[in-house]
């Protein structure tokens, strides 16, 4: 089976049970509010841009985009998700996967991709299609789970299949991602210009509305130089980078 197929085996009985899942979706507001924190840095403001975001699911973090930049499209290749998914002003939902995006090139000036890649099978073709659809000097935020953090490289199939057996609304699935390393994703995106923001989300957590770190790592992260936060940055748990598509790339 594909990971479009377990995706949507994943995802059964799941959306059923969402919409009372309000600290979950409190989540990814927040998620959303840190990756808008994070492009307004770079961009200054999101409110002339045409932002798309992949694998958008019920489409929380689409609304969120929607509300602060010129035109918001969410993608998702199951339709049950996008059924779910908030409709408003500035903003549209699309069936498709990432790999065979229904844009001409030169579309977008921002792509969210965030904790999308660890799920598709085809992780070049998606990187192609990512730099395809940027306008030139476009911003792609990806948001990558880390295959070697912590016990990802020997348990972490026992311990997920364990985690989501026993939690909703994820009881009864197993994890089926395939995250990469730190050293594989900057060879996929190698057509890009790479910048790592994890090392300043440690660093202030709070600022980019992340509440998961204990209270010891951030005091750790508050006062490690900068350099050793970089060296230890291949093995995080997760990323943050910023990709930039050249302003030459050719079609």
């Amino acid at each position: 089976m594909d990971f479009a197929a377990n995706r949507l085996q994943y995802q059964r009985g799941y959306f059923d049970l969402l919409r009372d899942k309000r600290k979950w979706i409190a989540s990814r507001k927040r998620k959303a509010l840190k990756i808008i924190k994070v492009l307004n840095e770079e961009t200054g403001t999101l409110k002339d841009k045409m932002v798309l975001d992949l694998g958008c699911s019920i489409g929380i973090i689409t609304k969120e985009l929607s509300d602060v930049s010129m035109f918001a499209v969410g993608v998702d290749p199951d339709k049950k998700a996008l059924r779910l998914a908030e409709r408003g002003k500035n903003m549209e939902f699309l069936l498709s996967d990432g790999l065979n995006l229904p844009f001409k090139w030169k579309v977008f000036d921002v792509v969210c991709c965030n904790q999308v890649i660890e799920y598709v099978h085809n992780k070049e073709v998606l990187a192609k299609e990512i730099n395809r659809i940027l306008k030139p000097g476009g911003l792609c935020y990806l948001g990558a789970v880390n295959k070697l953090a912590i016990i990802w490289a020997d348990l972490i199939r026992k311990l997920t299949d364990s985690y989501f057996k026993t939690r909703t609304p994820f009881k009864g699935e197993s994890y089926y991602g395939r995250p990469c390393t730190y050293w594989r994703l900057k060879k996929i995106f190698h057509a890009f210009k790479i910048e790592d923001r994890t090392p300043d989300i440690l660093r202030n957590p709070d600022a980019y509305f992340v509440n998961d770190i204990p209270k010891y790592l951030k005091a750790v992260f508050r006062f490690l130089p900068t350099q050793i936060i970089k060296i230890l940055m291949p093995f995080s748990w997760s990323w943050v980078f910023l990709l930039r598509r050249s302003e030459t790339c050719a079609e």
